[in-house]
């Protein structure tokens, strides 16, 4: 049985253009307690994050983590989205996915708090992004991430 998400989690946000792929991995989530938005490019995703960090009345929309795939369609891709929010952008929480192990070892020392090397099993996604929503829950983990 998987464990159930961390409840300072309110809101995570999944960035995924296979649509049955999304649509599996935010079925899994969703039972495991998450509630999740969801967007088939990483330009969608970076519209709407724009938009709320730029709107200080917004903070209730702000995701509380991200998972995006490297590779949907557009000009922006997963690791530069994870360059420009994650760690060392606006300090928000990403967890990237890909096929690619370059893409993931670019971005997981400075920008991601978490990679998973696709193909990816239900029951490591779900526990990676425990771990990762464990670890922005914690209060020490908090100031190290941001």
């Amino acid at each position: 049985m998987l464990a159930k998400k961390p409840a300072a989690i309110n809101q995570l946000w999944l960035i995924e253009d296979d649509d049955s792929l999304r649509s599996l991995m935010a079925t899994s989530l969703r039972s495991a307690g998450y509630r999740v938005k969801e967007f088939d490019t990483v330009e969608d995703a970076d519209t709407e994050l724009s938009g709320i960090l730029k709107d200080s009345t917004q903070t209730s929309s702000r995701p509380d983590l991200i998972i995006t795939d490297n590779s949907t369609p557009g000009d922006m891709k997963g690791s530069e989205f994870a360059t420009k929010y994650g760690k060392k952008g606006t300090g928000l929480p990403i967890i990237l996915c890909s096929a690619e192990e370059l893409a993931i070892a670019k971005v997981k020392e400075h920008h991601a708090i978490k990679t998973m090397l696709k193909p990816i099993s239900l029951p490591v996604f779900i526990n990676t992004v425990n771990d990762a929503a464990t670890e922005v829950a914690s209060p020490k983990t908090a100031r190290t991430i941001g």
